[in-house]
């Protein structure tokens, strides 16, 4: 059997009074001549319910209208069962219809084609005991069916209910006369989810918390239940990591995390939910839950389209007032993030031979250094490339890095800082809404490096990108290949004989100055005498 979703209870019409009234006078009033003994009446489904209706009739009679309403005549008991079980209801016993119609018109008061019937009201006890009897009649939607006039109660077929649909409230309506058109009192229940932020997809990195927002209406017909099951089963990806503890629940915006009867986490997979909603005071028809959670992406999440940040959430709820099946709802499409990975080679500038031992830090916007599994932290994490491979990150998050080569291959020269810029396109309507369609990579700061693979050009003395190389959309990947100049010493002939040369030249000048010294002092002396 199919699972009943939320069931939505009005009393369409009182036995004798029009359906817009739902109440019950004494079916007292004379027989017109134009009475009738058939009539038509049309149930009109909500949006998302394919379902059929049980009829049952509680009254037969003649019907006639009066002054636009419809009324009933000449009752008679449809049959002993269903006179049991008002009787079980009323704890009376009924000599005629006529004092079993009578009673319902003093218990039904107040009721018109909008109402929710209250959990514990005489009429919804009603509908519990005459929908147990034998003798049926199944109703299409949307489809006119004749029937015998006289009082009636419609309610779901419970087996043609099924996941993201709802059994309608009790309907009773006074059938004969002109056709009658109701529509079920439905409201599937709806659940979204999102980001704190509002969006339902995005970019982020390893390390990152995500706060998340799950919204959830109820049945617009809560009042009918005498118990109310509300349960949020939030499913998280390998890369995703509650965040414990991060729970919060809001009914209309009052913190009722402390009512909350179930809250577990394990294997991923975080449930949160009410065995009762309705032991929440103030609880009504147009009442909005809420749950907010926080989860931090871990060094398991994929990079681009293949992306394992994404969650989907299932709602359980109690779907028919006169049983315990309950229906669920997940959302679709989930909320998807999407990280992406670096690739950077250390290339010789003229030959583009990939080189070993290059090693180099990279920084974030906010000056954060990338550590090896794309998390970001305040310590200095050095990265080494080696051969066609480099090195490659996970988990990067989009925006701009500044990236440092502190050390160069032996006999190369350090590049300068560069930044690198990714820049994924994330669709945000259509079919594709919450898909990465696109993902650019841009350098800057030094015309030493190039965003991809080089073009295979040698001796140029510069480094040309290769068409479509820089970004890999599938695998979230974007390729930086940093150029090194090579420090080469050329080799220089006759160095010992221009060595010789200088030492002798040097010990010429000395002897001429020592000389000259001692000439000087001798003309001095001479002098003097």
């Amino acid at each position: 059997m199919k699972k009943t979703n939320i069931a939505r209870l009005a009393v369409t019409a009182g036995l004798t009074l029009a359906m817009g009234a739902g109440m019950m006078a004494p079916a007292t009033v004379a027989f017109a001549a134009d009475a009738t003994t058939t009539g038509n009446i049309t149930i009109n489904k909500v949006d998302g319910n394919d379902t059929t209706f049980t009829g049952y009739q509680i009254f037969t009679g003649k019907v006639e209208e009066v002054n636009g309403q419809k009324k009933v005549s000449d009752l008679d008991w449809a049959n002993k069962d269903v006179k049991a079980a008002v009787e079980s209801v009323s704890k009376k016993t009924f000599n005629t219809a006529q004092d079993g119609a009578d009673w319902i018109t003093q218990q039904i008061t107040g009721t018109d084609s909008t109402t929710a019937v209250e959990a514990n009201s005489t009429a919804n006890a009603l509908a519990k005991a005459v929908s147990g009897v034998t003798k049926t009649t199944t109703v299409k939607p949307d489809t006119a069916t004749n029937l015998s006039a006289g009082y009636w109660l419609f309610v779901t077929t419970a087996s043609t209910v099924g996941d993201n649909e709802a059994a309608t409230a009790p309907i009773f309506a006074v059938v004969g006369g002109s056709a009658v058109k109701v529509t079920e009192k439905d409201s599937v229940p709806t659940v979204t989810k999102k980001l704190a932020n509002g969006d339902t997809s995005g970019s982020t990195g390893v390390g990152k918390v995500l706060s998340y927002e799950v919204d959830g209406t109820i049945s617009s017909d809560v009042a009918t239940f005498s118990t109310y099951k509300y349960v949020f089963t939030d499913t998280l990806s390998n890369g995703l990591d509650y965040v414990d503890g991060s729970v919060k629940v809001t009914v209309d915006g009052k913190d009722v995390t402390d009512h909350v009867t179930t809250k577990t986490y394990a294997d991923h997979v975080l449930t949160v939910g009410f065995d009762n909603l309705k032991a929440v005071t103030g609880l009504t028809k147009d009442s909005k839950v809420v749950v907010t959670y926080q989860a931090k992406v871990n060094s398991h999440a994929i990079a681009g389209t293949g992306s394992n940040l994404d969650n989907h959430v299932k709602l359980e709820y109690s779907n028919n007032p006169h049983t315990t099946d309950t229906g669920k709802i997940t959302t679709v499409p989930p909320v998807k993030e999407y990280t992406y990975q670096l690739k950077l080679v250390k290339r010789d500038r003229d030959t583009e031979k990939a080189l070993d031992g290059a090693s180099f830090t990279i920084k974030n916007s906010d000056g954060k250094y990338v550590q090896s599994d794309g998390s970001l932290g305040d310590s200095v994490y050095t990265f080494t490339a080696n051969g066609d491979n480099g090195f490659t990150v996970n988990g990067l998050d989009a925006g701009t890095y500044t990236v440092d080569e502190t050390v160069a291959p032996d006999g190369y020269q350090k590049t300068g800082e560069f930044t690198f810029t990714i820049t994924p396109t994330i669709s945000t309507s259509g079919d594709n809404k919450g898909a990465l369609t696109d993902l650019g990579l841009t350098v800057a700061n030094n015309s030493d490096v190039i965003a991809g693979t080089p073009d295979g050009t040698k001796g140029d003395h510069q480094l040309q990108p290769k068409a479509d190389t820089a970004t890999d959309v599938a695998n979230g990947t974007v390729t930086v290949t940093v150029g090194d100049k090579q420090e080469i010493t050329m080799p220089l002939t006759g160095m010992k004989g221009t060595t010789a040369l200088m030492v002798y030249g040097s010990a010429i000048l000395v002897i001429s100055a020592a000389a000259y010294l001692k000439h000087k002092r001798n003309a001095s002396n001479d002098d003097a005498e």
